[in-house]
């Protein structure tokens, strides 16, 4: 949603740009996460730190998804979010936005036979009701940025302003390790209910290489710069 104000925030929507959870605290909580969250400045937001909900993963009526190509022509649906529909076209799927409260009766009626979503959403909407198979792609952190008008938070005293940036910091890594515990609790409610597959390291590379041409696509709206910064963390080659 922040993108809506500030393009380069989209750059956490580019898909299999963060490999896993210790790569994704290294980029979010450094340098690199504070320089975007910087790029909300010019909108009098300040940026505090980031929260999320966790990795986002792919469930459909199809096929388990294992590799690139096991999305071709799956009917997907996905937020209102560029990068996000740019992603699934070009993997070969037909991506369709629908409202978040639709999703269940879309899937329920075949309008979509799949959707991605963190576990959390998954199991609280019980899209695993209505859907056959869960693959863990992990292809996306479902970030939330903490964000404060900016006028209220420069009218605060220095040391205020550390309070409230340790407290949000706190809240931050308990909300990650409740999320961990949760996801782990939820795929142990619903391995009975829909079957459940992880994707392999040769096939995570594979999505990687397929994903570059978005990543080319919006190179220039996330700046390339900031793009290269977290590549250089992540290990990916340009």
């Amino acid at each position: 949603m922040l993108g809506n104000f500030e393009p380069r925030m989209q750059i956490l929507d580019l898909p299999f740009l963060l490999p896993n959870y210790d790569t994704m605290v290294e980029v979010l909580d450094g340098d690199v996460g504070r320089e975007i969250l910087d790029t909300l400045n010019d909108d009098n937001m300040y940026g505090v730190n980031f929260w999320g909900a966790g990795f986002r993963h792919i469930t459909n009526n199809v096929r388990p998804i294992e590799t690139p190509e096991d999305l071709d022509e799956i009917r997907m649906r996905t937020m209102q979010a560029p990068i996000i529909i740019s992603t699934y076209e070009e993997l070969g799927a037909n991506a369709t936005a629908m409202a978040f409260t639709e999703v269940y009766n879309g899937l329920q009626q075949g309008v979509v036979e799949g959707q991605e979503n963190p576990l959390a959403n998954i199991y609280t909407m019980r899209f695993y009701e209505v859907q056959d198979y869960l693959s863990l792609t992990s292809h996306a952190y479902h970030a939330y940025a903490a964000v404060i008008n900016s006028d209220s938070w420069n009218s605060l005293p220095e040391d205020l302003q550390e309070v409230m940036i340790e407290a949000f910091d706190n809240g931050r890594q308990a909300s990650r390790e409740l999320t961990l515990q949760d996801e782990e609790r939820i795929l142990q409610e619903i391995e009975d209910e829909i079957a459940i597959n992880e994707i392999t390291d040769e096939a995570r590379e594979d999505f990687i290489e397929a994903s570059m041409p978005v990543h080319e696509e919006y190179e220039d709206i996330v700046t390339t710069e900031l793009l290269h910064k977290v590549y250089d963390i992540v290990g990916i080659e340009y």
